[in-house]
């Protein structure tokens, strides 16, 4: 976020080569390089070969296409990240981790807090909580959360637009005591029938 980087930038004083800082930013963007070009892209040659033969696929091979994919994204995405820490740890800037392991999470919800970790918190900061977040119910939420992901249009809207509405609203659903949502009421209804 802009609160982090400003102060760095207006302190350039601070921002002679330190070896520690070539050395940690080196370690950084060769290993995000790897990711990228060892890893990431040997998978999305795979990914490529099997959407170009789609039709042939077996039910095998269109779930290992499937797991090929999000293995590509994530070692891509992560390259990346990596490698812009890597770069401003050379020039002796400190870049928020971006990236945190989200296959790692336990939820949904958690998953997109892990994948994009500075985008999520400039939309939450600078547009969700303004709007109201999650304070005036249910339907304001949805509202909001809606405008916050509309900010990236492209031709595939719909789905991007709504899928992570649907993802907030299963999340939220999945915290839930069941008793609480079937009943009002923590307590199980009283049973009359035969013992």
């Amino acid at each position: 976020l802009h609160t982090e980087m400003v102060p760095q930038i207006r302190n350039l004083t601070d921002k002679r080569p330190q070896i520690e800082n070539v050395y940690d930013g080196l370690q950084y963007f060769i290993l995000g390089l790897a990711k990228k070009l060892i890893v990431a892209d040997a998978l999305g040659r795979g990914v490529d070969w099997g959407y170009s033969n789609i039709l042939w696929l077996n039910s095998f091979s269109a779930v290992a296409l499937i797991l090929l994919y999000t293995l590509q994204i994530y070692f891509d995405f992560s390259g990346y990240c990596d490698m812009a820490i890597g770069l401003g740890r050379l020039f002796g800037f400190n870049i928020a981790i971006n990236f945190n392991s989200p296959y790692k999470a336990l939820s949904v919800s958690e998953f997109w807090k892990r994948w994009h970790i500075t985008l999520s918190r400039f939309f939450t900061k600078n547009i969700y909580i303004p709007l109201g977040g999650n304070r005036r119910g249910n339907v304001r939420m949805y509202v909001n959360l809606f405008i916050v992901f509309f900010f990236d249009l492209d031709g595939k809207f719909i789905f991007k637009k709504v899928e992570p509405l649907l993802v907030k609203h299963y999340d939220k659903m999945e915290r839930r005591d069941p008793l609480k949502v079937a009943y009002g009421t923590d307590k199980p209804p009283v049973d009359y029938g035969t013992r």
